[in-house]
């Protein structure tokens, strides 16, 4: 009696779960014993009954996605028991299939290569697991007008997942901190992150108006994205009437606010960051030091490989918690909030 494993998936190796296909087993028993376990604990087990000698574990990639995302994980140790054959590899969660070429231990697992971020932003990077530390180098103008670069700074990589402000990045570039520049930048223009081959580009920007967003992007890795927009709030309050000795009585009453999304022209990459934040499974939107979990319910992101044509998309999201909320620019200045509950400082009185 034996059982060989024929094709899907081998010992050792590490996948994107989008191309974890089928298993297929070979077998002279009438029947398989299967297990798919992480880390602490058994996801699924099953007996497998055998046709023609052969068992077909279909959807496998499907299964270990859902078991990362219940564990909260970009990767993880999988492990796949067969009878008395066992697989160990690393799944990476992915929604998308990936050109063949793509090695995700050699790439930051970010929705795309470049980001628009504001000075008072935090970014996320997250990666595999890496023995290299990241290197940070800065561009921008000097006090002469003169576009300069900082000295390459070291950073350690303690994790998998790089969390920088930009306030910081800033700091260090104006000769600000403890740590040598090379040069001191009057104007600091966008800043570039790489750790080993893996490289991604951040250009800082102001904006009278913006949303900032954190998501969870293709790899199930966080980010954040600060959107220039403009948006149209939509209140719409449903109840029914009951009528009883002809005076009517409301129930049932539900007020929903809806905010309509629209953005002003965007790069490639900008379309690629949106394209997962409308596929995304987890959305919050962040409010100063606070943040709260929305839903998009509607999305137009279109685009058009035209060199005439302005790229533009459109979104509509709500708050998923069923009460609806009162922003700072939504209440009376009676009922003013705190600081922290703004979309942004651009919405502090100063700004309105």
């Amino acid at each position: 009696m034996s059982t060989t494993i024929t094709s899907g998936i081998t010992d050792g190796a590490t996948v994107l779960t989008s191309r974890l296909k089928s298993v297929r087993v070979t077998t002279t028993n009438s029947y398989v014993q299967v297990r798919v376990e992480a880390p602490g604990e058994t996801y699924y087990e099953e007996r497998m009954a055998a046709y023609n000698g052969e068992v077909v574990i279909d959807d496998f990639g499907d299964l270990v996605r859902q078991i990362l995302l219940e564990r909260g994980k970009m990767y993880d140790t999988i492990y796949l028991a067969i009878d008395d054959i066992e697989i160990t590899f690393t799944a990476i969660a992915c929604d998308y299939d990936l050109p063949t070429g793509f090695d995700p231990e050699e790439c930051f697992l970010t929705a795309a290569d470049s980001s628009l971020v504001h000075p008072n932003a935090t970014i996320s990077l997250s990666h595999c697991y890496n023995a290299n530390d990241y290197v940070l180098q800065v561009v921008g103008f000097d006090e002469t007008g003169k576009l300069c670069a900082t000295s390459p700074l070291t950073i350690d990589n303690n994790s998998d997942t790089l969390t920088l402000a930009v306030e910081d990045v800033i700091k260090y570039a104006k000769g600000e901190t403890d740590e040598e520049s090379g040069v001191i930048l009057e104007c600091v223009t966008h800043f570039a992150i790489s750790m080993g081959s893996a490289h991604k580009v951040y250009y800082i920007f102001e904006s009278p108006f913006f949303l900032r967003f954190e998501f969870r992007n293709m790899f199930y890795a966080l980010e954040t994205i600060d959107i220039p927009c403009k948006w149209t709030r939509k209140t719409d309050v449903t109840r029914d009437l009951s009528i009883s000795k002809g005076v009517a009585t409301q129930y049932d009453y539900n007020i929903e606010k809806t905010y309509d999304v629209e953005t002003g022209p965007l790069s490639v990459d900008q379309m690629r960051e949106l394209e997962q934040l409308a596929a995304s499974r987890q959305v919050s939107i962040l409010t100063g030091c606070n943040k709260y979990s929305v839903v998009i319910t509607d999305h137009t992101i279109e685009y058009s490989n035209d060199d005439d044509t302005l790229q533009t998309a459109k979104f509509t999201f709500r708050f998923a918690d069923k009460m609806p909320r009162l922003f700072e620019i939504e209440a009376p200045k009676s009922l003013k909030a705190p600081a922290d509950e703004v979309f942004s400082q651009e919405f502090s009185n100063e700004y309105l």
